[in-house]
């Protein structure tokens, strides 16, 4: 026997709303964080791919190329979708982060083998440009969070 909404027998000056199913809600939610999530990783991981990752003006290049579209994107979906959005952005920032981490790692294999090009820059930036990546994209996601996601207050309504 299909579900019966509760009847009334006053008549209604307006049709009666309908209500938010929460199950459509949460498929929504979850949809925007996993492709949000792929879209940041993806837009974030390309230029990897092309640019020369140990010269200074490889490195420029690929924050030019990959991880400013990606902050741009973030921006959108944040403010569009509120917090699914923002965690869909955070999430594809920390596993760029990790590719990042580790490709920058097999980058200084360059300094022990006469095979590899030997990186331009200091071994530190290995962690420091992962780290500031993700510290950077946690703070664009906390800051373009709309106002109504923020706190504890109940919905208005």
């Amino acid at each position: 026997m299909p579900f019966e909404p509760l009847q009334t027998d006053e008549p209604l000056t307006e049709p009666a709303k309908k209500m938010a199913d929460f199950e459509g809600s949460l498929m929504k939610g979850c949809s925007t964080i996993g492709l949000g999530s792929f879209i940041t990783y993806g837009l974030t991981v390309w230029p990897w791919l092309t640019f020369p990752e140990y010269k200074v003006q490889g490195l420029l290049e690929i924050a030019l190329a990959g991880c400013l579209p990606a902050v741009v994107f973030g921006i959108i979906a944040t403010r569009k979708f509120g917090l699914a959005g923002a965690s869909g952005f955070f999430g594809g920032g920390m596993a760029s982060a990790v590719f990042m981490y580790l490709r920058l790692q097999s980058t200084m294999l360059g300094r022990f083998s006469e095979r590899l090009p030997a990186p331009e820059y200091p071994e530190r930036w290995a962690w420091i440009v992962p780290l500031a990546w993700f510290l950077a994209v946690a703070a664009i996601a906390a800051l373009f969070l709309p106002a109504r996601h923020e706190g504890n207050d109940p919905p208005s309504g």
